[in-house]
């Protein structure tokens, strides 16, 4: 304790100086930097807040532009309900599918595969293992076609040498109804010679219900193409349908036959029994119609999705990836120039790049591809409340914004449309807030603090020599040796120095005038005390 004493001591007349109580005092500077944090932090609530109200904007204006429009919706009419597995909807191809049979080409889509086991068995005659049978569908298409993408496993495959013979080999049915109401099936085997599957028409246009009269003329057998090929785990089938042909009901059902010598049936699995229109599922391809339209309503400028009443996507437009909410300037960036760039790119930054966090060039986002939209906010406006809410991304990179808006037909909720962006952009804006403000407030109290230890400096120096002329003016005998120089600044200073100088004239006079008295008055004119 003692010691610390000691060393305060002889630090003390530093601590207490001039010069370091103004540096304690300009610290008080840096509350500015936080006050200007918190001011920008609060500016983006307010930027998040108007998002989020222009968004449901934009989402309620995709919604009017549908609103009683029964071509739009009526002739893809949605199920009551939706029994998974059996009701099939197809997504939005992006990429043309070359019909070959080798399914490589749709590894990026395996997101929207479904895959039948147990729970798509229609018939089987022995227990069931799914390793040694199973389906997966792939259903996609694009303005002109609908593709189907089937991986068959089958431990014991069953070609046959005749391709006319269904009842010997494995087949797979397509069931389906046109867009008139006719009922089409269709067998497709193996064709032994070649990797095209043989295709055996067993009802061409027959009417789906019982009160509709058949067209005149013969009816016309469906146009479709398929390949078929043989992997070590079963078969591969590819199929391409005219988009015009396929109504909103659709079946498949794979035939697994044994290969004994009899050949008898073993299973069938798929989606759902093909024998007559009503046992099939429903159907649901992307509308083309709506595409157009939200194409020409967003430009790119977000994300929108239009779904049905089941969620399921009728249309979608943009990429999240570059929807940040903020429109961006046509022009080239200007390059910064002056004290203040130099400062933020050369000093600041790498401190700026460790302390703001940077929106990603990329993020992960597993609804892009998307044939549901899963969410709050669609279940919400499927039930005639507009909604918007947040979601992060898969990967916790970014913020995702969706508005939901219900689209109405004769006063029921015919459908949904959901707008999304990302904050990419505020934060962006956020960030250079921050920087530009970090910057000039750096700059400014680094120079307020340069200017004040300076004036600082020049007081304690005008002081310091002031002190010294005082101290070396007097000696220990109280006579005045020294002279003080006289200051002409009109400050509080030069005020002290003059009435210091004025102060030594009078103590200089006054001990002239002791000097003289005892000559003036001689010993005589002394009187003795009583």
């Amino acid at each position: 304790m003692a010691r610390w004493r000691r060393l305060t001591h002889g630090l003390w007349p530093y601590l207490a100086g001039i010069r370091t109580k103004i540096v304690v005092l300009s610290s008080f500077l840096l509350l500015l930097p936080y006050l200007g944090y918190q001011y920008v932090w609060e500016m983006e609530s307010v930027l998040r807040q108007g998002q989020e109200q222009t968004l449901m904007g934009t989402a309620r204006a995709f919604a009017m532009g549908m609103n009683d429009r029964p071509a739009l919706f009526t002739h893809r009419q949605s199920p009551t309900r939706l029994d998974p597995g059996k009701d099939l909807h197809a997504f939005r191809l992006t990429h043309p599918i070359t019909l070959d049979g080798d399914l490589s080409e749709w590894q990026r889509d395996q997101h929207h595969q479904r895959h039948y086991q147990r729970d798509g068995l229609i018939f089987n005659q022995r227990s069931y293992h799914s390793e040694q049978l199973s389906l997966s569908v792939l259903t996609g298409s694009n303005d002109h076609a609908v593709y189907l993408a089937l991986d068959i496993v089958d431990a014991t495959p069953t070609p046959s040498q005749d391709k006319s013979d269904l009842t010997s080999q494995d087949h797979l049915i397509v069931a389906l109804t046109s867009p008139q109401g006719a009922f089409y099936r269709v067998a497709l085997s193996q064709d032994p010679r070649a990797r095209d599957a043989h295709v055996t028409h067993l009802a061409s246009g027959l009417p789906a219900k019982s009160n509709q009269h058949e067209t005149e003329g013969p009816p016309q057998p469906l146009p479709i193409a398929a390949k078929w090929r043989t992997t070590d785990t079963g078969y591969q089938v590819e199929i391409k349908l005219p988009a015009d042909w396929v109504g909103q009901q659709l079946g498949l059902a794979y035939y697994d036959l044994d290969d004994s010598f009899e050949r008898p049936l073993r299973a069938i699995i798929g989606t759902a029994s093909t024998r007559t229109p009503t046992s099939l599922g429903s159907f649901m391809t992307p509308s083309a119609a709506i595409q157009t339209l939200i194409e020409r309503m967003n430009n790119n400028a977000s994300r929108v999705w239009v779904v049905d009443k089941h969620s399921r996507v009728l249309a979608k437009d943009g990429d999240i990836q570059t929807s940040n909410g903020v429109w961006q300037s046509s022009s080239a960036p200007q390059t910064r120039h002056g004290l203040i760039a130099w400062l933020t790119d050369t000093l600041l930054r790498p401190w700026y790049d460790r302390l703001l966090v940077t929106p990603p060039d990329h993020f992960i986002d597993a609804m892009q591809q998307a044939s549901i939209y899963k969410g709050v906010q669609a279940q919400q406006a499927l039930q005639g409340r507009p909604y918007a809410g947040w979601r992060s991304s898969d990967d916790g990179q970014a913020m995702i914004l969706s508005a939901a808006y219900p689209i109405w037909l004769n006063n029921d909720v015919a459908g949904a449309v959901i707008v999304e962006e990302t904050t990419n952009g505020i934060r962006s804006l956020r960030n250079d807030a921050l920087e530009t403000l970090f910057s000039v407030m750096l700059a400014v109290i680094c120079t307020g603090v340069l200017l004040l230890l300076l004036f600082g400096s020049h007081i304690a120096k005008r002081l310091r020599r002031l002190q010294y002329e005082a101290d070396h003016a007097i000696d220990s005998q109280g006579r005045v040796t020294g002279t003080i120089t006289t200051a002409d600044s009109q400050d509080e200073i030069g005020r002290l120095s003059r009435t210091i100088v004025d102060m030594v004239g009078r103590i200089a006079g006054y001990n002239h005038y002791l000097e003289k008295w005892p000559r003036a008055c001689p010993m005589s004119c002394a009187r003795p005390l009583p």
